[in-house]
C-alpha cells in the first residue's frame, strides 16, 4: 500500500484512483487508476462482502442510504458499527483535509478479506503533478478491493447530493473491483477529465456491467 504510484487527476472515480475537483481548473477532478510498483503481485483474496466503514462523524443515516442503494448492485453489502477515527498523521492541518491514500491504509488494518468502502464527511487529497494536496472527491487502489470516498466537494467543502455520492461510490467500488476508466461517457466508469460528468452518467455501460457481474455484481 505504501508502493502506490501514479496519481492522475479527474472527476469521476479510480487504481489507487481519486475522484476530485479541480481547484485550479473550476473543474472536478478524479484520479486515474493507481498502479502498484510491484503491479505483477497476486491480488488479495476476497469474500464475496463490501464493507462500508464510517471515519469520524459520518452520519449513519446517510450510510445507511448508500448501503441500501449498494445492494440494488451488489448482493452482500455490510455497514459495519465500528467508526473509524480519523488518523493525524494523514492531516494537513493547512488545508484542512486528509490524504485519502493515508485513510484506506488505516481502514486495510480491518480487512477480513472483504471488500472495503470507506466514508468520510472531510475533505480529502491526494498529491499530484499540480499540488502536493490535492483536493479529490475519492480514491481506490485498482484491483484490491480498497476505496474510499467523501461527501465534500474539495473546490468549496459543500456536501454532495444523495445522487452524486451513490455515483462516485460505485466508480469508486468499480476501480476496486478491477474496472479502468470507460471511453462511454455516460457510463459511472468514465474519466472525468477537469469536468462535472455526473449529471450524464446514467448507468455502467454494458463492457463495465460485464465485468462487475463475472466478479459477482448483479446488475441488471
Amino acid at each position: 500500500m505504501k508502493k502506490l504510484t501514479l496519481f492522475v487527476s479527474a472527476v469521476l472515480f479510480c487504481s489507487i484512483s481519486s475522484f476530485s475537483l479541480d481547484e485550479g481548473k473550476g473543474g472536478n477532478t478524479e484520479d486515474t487508476p493507481q498502479k502498484h510498483a510491484n503491479n505483477a503481485r497476486k491480488a488479495e483474496p476476497f469474500n464475496k462482502t463490501i464493507s462500508i466503514y464510517r471515519y469520524g462523524d459520518f452520519p449513519i443515516s446517510k450510510a445507511q442510504k448508500l448501503e441500501k442503494q449498494l445492494k440494488v448492485y451488489y448482493p452482500q453489502v455490510k455497514l459495519k458499527k465500528e467508526v473509524l477515527a480519523l488518523p493525524t498523521k494523514h492531516y494537513n492541518k493547512e488545508r484542512n483535509r486528509y490524504r485519502g491514500t493515508g485513510l484506506i491504509e488505516e481502514m486495510s488494518k480491518h480487512r477480513n478479506g472483504d471488500a472495503l468502502i470507506g466514508l468520510t464527511n472531510n475533505m480529502i487529497f491526494q498529491p499530484n503533478e499540480l499540488s502536493s494536496t490535492y483536493g479529490i472527491m475519492g480514491t481506490s487502489i485498482l484491483g484490491e478491493y480498497k476505496c474510499i470516498v467523501s461527501s465534500r466537494l474539495p473546490t468549496s467543502g459543500k456536501e454532495q447530493t444523495e445522487e452524486n455520492l451513490i455515483k462516485l461510490a460505485l466508480h469508486e467500488l468499480g476501480h476496486a473491483f478491477g474496472l479502468n476508466h470507460c471511453p462511454n461517457q455516460h457510463c459511472y466508469m468514465v474519466d472525468a477529465e477537469h469536468k462535472m460528468k455526473f449529471p450524464q452518467t446514467t448507468g455502467f455501460c454494458e463492457s463495465c456491467k460485464s465485468k462487475l457481474n463475472a466478479n459477482g455484481w448483479t446488475i441488471k
